[in-house]
């Protein structure tokens, strides 16, 4: 099989080439199986100060993202930032608040498989702001401060957060699905002239 995984991709490089040949030769099809491989996860560096606990918060294998909740507030010393993170499982159970509640409240429902095309996170001496693009709308929670770090979003899925928290988001970082893909299949006539 190793043998195969190492031949394939040169004989997929020579395809082209095949249909200058006279007598042509046909592949009716070659498929590499592997197990079923869980998506990697692409954890994203969290960005803004050093102060807080740390935190991870990851959708269980079945689960997904439901809804984000952000609360955002005046930090310590600083205008706007976000105070709050909660997030709502696709079972409808919430995570803890990360940080704290304030009466300035933004939420995000995503609907069904809407994907996360781009995501930036303001940092300054706190996590300012959040703001990302789906496949059909935009959100934006937090302040105008901060300098914008964009972030790798992978396949589109988020499943999780991690950073610091305390009274405030003090440091925030997304983590998305990088999904594999597990089943590699070529079917191509070596003789261009067929059908």
């Amino acid at each position: 099989m190793k043998f195969l995984q190492r031949l394939l991709p040169l004989a997929v490089a020579f395809l082209p080439m095949t249909c200058a040949l006279s007598d042509p030769e046909m592949i009716q099809s070659v498929e590499l199986n592997s197990d079923p491989k869980p998506p990697s996860l692409i954890y994203n560096d969290p960005v803004g100060g050093s102060g807080g606990k740390d935190f991870s918060v990851i959708a269980a294998p079945s689960e997904t993202i439901d809804t984000l909740h952000f609360w955002v507030g005046d930090g310590a010393g600083q205008p706007k930032v976000l105070r709050g993170l909660q997030i709502t499982w696709s079972d409808n159970q919430k995570s803890t608040v990360y940080g704290t509640t304030t009466d300035d409240y933004q939420s995000f429902k995503f609907a069904p498989g809407e994907i996360i095309k781009e995501m930036q996170i303001a940092k300054g001496i706190r996590a300012d702001s959040i703001s990302f693009t789906t496949t059909s709308r935009s959100f934006f929670a937090g302040g105008h401060g901060g300098k914008e770090v964009t972030m790798n979003v992978g396949s589109g899925i988020l499943v999780g957060f991690q950073g610091r928290a305390a009274r405030d988001i003090d440091r925030l970082g997304p983590i998305f699905a990088q999904v594999q893909p597990t089943t590699l299949k070529v079917g191509q006539c070596m003789d261009c002239s067929q059908e």
